[in-house]
């Protein structure tokens, strides 16, 4: 009787310890300060494992949430603990764009230079993300330039390979090694122009990228409020429009650039007014992650509840996204899901074609170059019509592997009969057995009849599956060629 007692209490206690572990995880990750530090208060431990292998920090690096930090850093809390996949506290906030956060810790001293388990440091996964605030940041900090993943590649050539010009533009002024190779010989240069990517080329040509932005963008980029306010005091239209179709206020949320949003709201800015792909500034802001701009631009009225020309609400980009603080956040002031008409999301989607599908919607959400290009299956515009398609190299790499599947494609039909700004958008085997560079060589090669819009040739963006099949030693087996198709942007 007393062993069945002991075991029931044993049974009550170790529940009550899990339902309490699930509240502070919460808190940390929504922001909640007044839970957080009654559970400090309380015994809690700082560097105590309550999310598989995370810590308190690493949880609210994860939110971003600033006050929390910092009450967690003046408790003790380990600085250089590691968490899930060996993440140290910054590259956690960097994979999540939390900028302030990413400041708060380099500004508390941690060493930027850190590696997670693949190899990669903050610097690395802000030259992915195209974070050039974070990147800025940390290059004032001394993060190295030329330090590599478990890939051999930089930080330049991370963000080649995704197209990233503006962060390949900052590593490149800030001394960046152009001639480092990776683990498949390939030098960023080399890679860029299998991209074909203009604007990539033209960096290493000598030629410095100009982002071509209206003065007032450079000053809201540069974090220059007085330049802003000068600006504006002179006449600067509030609502003017950049190459890419934003207004100021979109371009400032999309950036996580609050104060500069705040300033621009006072001034009278548009919260409504969308960019060129029906963005507005609150969705720029949860689709970018930045949790503090989301909380500005609430506050400021924006309606949480608008939607973009594809339907797409603000909650339903935070849980596509799975940013459980915006989503929190969103809910609380009104945010409803598509309820009476049919979810974008095709739910009824296994989880590959959901991948897909989520990395198609990233590439729509931003240009691929600086006027919106048009794309295949927009209204009035004959699609080009195929001449060649040359079939991709099984890579030598994955021979013994045998492996087969899909790199995901997108790039641009010019009107001269060439592919062009080729970009990677997603990947097979994690980029570790060459099908990229393989898909990229083949593509480029294609040629075709331009696509016409009201009569004239012109470019038209589309994205491309290519398939790859296991190799076979017979050189006729058609396993050994790939299975390509132009799928129409909706």
């Amino acid at each position: 009787m007393r062993l069945t007692l002991s075991l029931l209490a044993l049974f009550f206690l170790g529940g009550s310890a899990l339902a309490g572990t699930h509240k502070i995880v919460e808190a940390l990750l929504y922001g909640d300060v007044a839970q957080v530090r009654t559970w400090l208060e309380q015994g809690g431990k700082p560097n105590k494992r309550i999310r598989g292998k995370d810590t308190p920090l690493l949880l609210a690096a994860e939110g971003g949430h600033l006050a929390i930090i910092d009450l967690l850093c003046n408790h003790g809390a380990d600085m250089g603990t590691r968490g899930r996949d060996k993440d140290t506290a910054l590259i956690r906030a960097v994979s999540m764009g939390r900028v302030a956060a990413a400041e708060s810790l380099l500004a508390r001293g941690m060493y930027p230079d850190e590696t997670n388990k693949m190899g990669r440091t903050a610097l690395i996964q802000a030259a992915e993300t195209n974070e050039s605030s974070i990147i800025r940041r940390l290059l004032d900090a001394g993060a190295n330039l030329d330090k590599t993943d478990y890939r051999d590649n930089t930080a330049l050539m991370v963000a080649v390979k995704h197209s990233q010009v503006a962060a390949a533009s900052l590593l490149i002024n800030a001394g960046a090694e152009k001639q480092a190779r990776d683990y498949l010989g390939m030098h960023a240069q080399e890679f860029a122009g299998h991209l074909n990517h203009r604007e990539l080329e033209g960096l290493f040509d000598g030629t410095s990228y100009d982002t071509g932005e209206p003065e007032l963008f450079r000053a809201i980029a540069a974090r220059d409020n007085s330049r802003m306010v000068a600006l504006l005091d002179s006449g600067q239209e509030l609502d003017l429009i950049n190459g890419y179709g934003e207004t100021p206020l979109v371009f400032a949320a999309r950036h996580g650039l609050r104060d500069q949003a705040a300033l621009l709201i006072e001034r009278g800015a548009n919260l409504k007014q969308h960019d060129g792909y029906g963005i507005t500034p609150l969705l720029a802001a949860v689709k970018g992650g930045r949790t503090e701009t989301v909380a500005l631009l609430l506050r400021s009225g924006a309606d949480v509840n608008q939607a973009n020309p594809k339907g797409w609400l603000a909650l339903e980009w935070a849980n596509k996204l799975a940013d459980a603080p915006i989503a929190q956040l969103l809910i609380r002031n009104g945010a409803i899901g598509p309820r009476g008409r049919k979810s974008k999301s095709k739910r009824g989607r296994n989880l590959e074609q959901t991948r897909v599908a989520r990395l198609m919607d990233k590439a729509l959400g931003g240009p691929v170059s600086r006027v919106r290009i048009p794309a295949v299956g927009d209204p009035g515009i004959t699609p080009p019509r195929q001449i060649m398609q040359v079939t991709p190299l099984y890579p030598k790499h994955a021979e013994k592997a045998r492996y087969s599947g899909v790199v995901v494609l997108s790039g641009v039909f010019g009107a001269d009969g060439q592919i062009h700004d080729i970009q990677v958008l997603r990947g097979f085997y994690n980029w570790q057995y060459g099908f990229e560079i393989e898909a990229i060589k083949a593509f480029s090669g294609w040629r075709f009849v331009p696509g016409k819009a009201a009569g004239k040739k012109t470019d038209l963006r589309a994205i491309v599956n290519i398939s790859f099949g296991q190799p076979s030693p017979d050189l006729n087996d058609p396993r050994n060629r790939s299975r390509n198709g132009i799928f129409d942007i909706p």
